[in-house]
C-alpha cells in the first residue's frame, strides 16, 4: 500500500512539471460531478441511482437468458471451453477499454466479457440461482453454499454493471487517482487473464493470479486511504470490492469442505462403478462432460430440463430418471446427483 501511494506521488509530482497529465490535474483539482453517496437528499439518491441500476439490470438480465439459450443449444463443449478461455484473456484489456471510455461498443464488449460471451463454463454461474435448494428433496450442504456462490456472482455483475453505467453517464464522480484505477482494473483483469491461462493450460497461471491480487487489494487499500474522510464515490467502491472478494473466498472454502465431505458419505466401492458401467454400451453425456473438466454437468443438465419448453426435453428426463432409479438398486445407500436432475427443479 505505501508503495502504491508513492508512486502515486510521484505520478502527481512529474505530471504537474512536465504538464503530460493537464486534464487529470484538473479533474483531481475540481470535479464537475458530485459524489452520489454524500447526497443528503433520500429521494434524490434512490432516482439517481435508479436508472444506471435498471439498466444493469436489463443487460444482465438479457445476458443471463442468453447463457441459456446457450446451454440449450448445446455446442461441442470443446467449443465453450475455447471461447470461455478467450474471454478470461480478453477481459483485461477489454475492461482498460471500457473504464477508460464511454462508447456504447466497449460498453457491450464489457458486459459480454463479463458473462464469458455466454460460455462461462465454470462450477458456479449465475444461471445457477435458477437451482433452489431445500425445496422438499434432499439436498446437501454443498448444494446451499453453491447456489450461495452463483447468486453472489450475479449481484458482483449487476454492481459492477451499475458503476459502470453511472460513470458513464455522469452519475458517479470520477476517480482523482487515475494511476490507483489502472492498477486496480489491471489487477482485476490480470486475474481473468490467469484463468484463461489456466484453461489453456499455459504456465506461470499460479503465480499471475498472486501478482492480480496484490495490484487489487493494494489498490483498494491505497485509494480508501486516500479518500478517506472525503467525500468520494470511489471510497465507497473500493470498500466494497474486498468485502466481496474475501465473501467469495470464505464461500468456496466452505464450499470445498463440503465437498469433501460429501464425497466420503457417497462413496461408493470400484466394484459397483464397474457393474453400473458394465451396464451401458454407450458413454453418459454427463459423464463425458465430466472427463473434460466441467464439474458442473449435472447442475447444466438440471438447467435445461427446468427451462426448456422442447418435448425432447421430457424423454431426456424420463432416461435421466431411469438411470438414477438403476444406480440406486446397485447399491443400499443411494447416490444422488449433487444438483436435482428433474422438472421439479
Amino acid at each position: 500500500t505505501l508503495f502504491f501511494l508513492g508512486l502515486e506521488a510521484f505520478w502527481w509530482h512529474c505530471a504537474s512539471h512536465i504538464g503530460s497529465c493537464s486534464s487529470c490535474v484538473s479533474m483531481s483539482e475540481g470535479r464537475s460531478v458530485p459524489p452520489l453517496f454524500e447526497t443528503e437528499d433520500a429521494l434524490d439518491f434512490v432516482v439517481k441511482l435508479a436508472r444506471p441500476l435498471s439498466v444493469a439490470l436489463l443487460l444482465n438480465g438479457s445476458f443471463f437468458v442468453g447463457e441459456l439459450a446457450m446451454l440449450m443449444a448445446c455446442p461441442l463443449p470443446q467449443v465453450r471451453k475455447v471461447i470461455d478461455g478467450f474471454a478470461h484473456i480478453l477481459t483485461a484489456p477489454i475492461s482498460v477499454i471500457a473504464f477508460y471510455g464511454t462508447d456504447s461498443l466497449g460498453t457491450l464488449l464489457f458486459f459480454g466479457s463479463l458473462w464469458h460471451f455466454l460460455c462461462d463454463c465454470a462450477q458456479t454461474r449465475p444461471t445457477y440461482v435458477l437451482l433452489l435448494p431445500c425445496r422438499g428433496w434432499r439436498t446437501s450442504s454443498r448444494d446451499c453454499v453453491r447456489w450461495f456462490e452463483s447468486l453472489w456472482i450475479l449481484l458482483h455483475h449487476i454492481f459492477i454493471g451499475t458503476v459502470k453505467l453511472g460513470l458513464d453517464w455522469g452519475i458517479f464522480n470520477e476517480s482523482r487517482d487515475p494511476l490507483l484505477l489502472f492498477i486496480f482494473v489491471g489487477g482485476a483483469g490480470l486475474a481473468h487473464l490467469s484463468f484463461g491461462m489456466n484453461a489453456f493450460g499455459i504456465r506461470g497461471s499460479l503465480a499471475m493470479l498472486v501478482i492480480s491480487q496484490l495490484l487489487r487489494l493494494g489498490a483498494d487499500v491505497a485509494i480508501v486511504l486516500k479518500t478517506w474522510g472525503q467525500d468520494d464515490d470511489w471510497k465507497f467502491f473500493m470498500l466494497a470490492d474486498p468485502f466481496w472478494l474475501c465473501t467469495l473466498l470464505m464461500t468456496r472454502i466452505a464450499g470445498s469442505y463440503c465437498s469433501c465431505c460429501t464425497r466420503q458419505r457417497t462413496q461408493v466401492s470400484d466394484d459397483e462403478r464397474q457393474g453400473a458401467n458394465d451396464s451401458s454400451t454407450s458413454i453418459d453425456p454427463v459423464v463425458a462432460s465430466a472427463i473434460i473438466g466441467f464439474n458442473s454437468a449435472e447442475a447444466d443438465l438440471a438447467l435445461v430440463c427446468a427451462c426448456s419448453s422442447a418435448p425432447e426435453v421430457a424423454q431426456l428426463i424420463q432416461e435421466r430418471e431411469l438411470k438414477l432409479a438403476v444406480g440406486h438398486a446397485g447399491h443400499s445407500r443411494g447416490r444422488r446427483p449433487s444438483w436435482p436432475t428433474t422438472a421439479r427443479v
